[in-house]
């Protein structure tokens, strides 16, 4: 009875596409850049402000992450630094 209720509650079964949801959000920022995408009180963000920011955000975390990755390639295997 309970998968039952479950299964009820969460709809029908689809198959989910085989994406990140950062690919998927940048996919609708490109095809519905002026749509809303978020609302807080009377403030929107439209898809293409959103992934902007996110852009923004993301920029040096990934540049971060590609300075750790060469550094620890020059590193010999097993040195731990901390």
């Amino acid at each position: 009875m309970t998968e039952r209720v479950l299964s009820i509650l969460a709809g029908p079964s689809r198959n989910l596409p085989n994406r990140r949801a950062h690919e998927l959000f940048e996919d609708q920022a490109r095809a519905r850049p002026e749509t809303i995408a978020a609302v807080h009180g009377s403030r929107q963000l439209t898809y293409g402000e959103l992934n902007a920011r996110a852009n923004q955000v993301a920029e040096p975390c990934s540049s971060a992450g590609s300075r750790a990755k060469a550094s620890s390639a020059s590193r010999p295997s097993g040195t731990w630094t901390g």
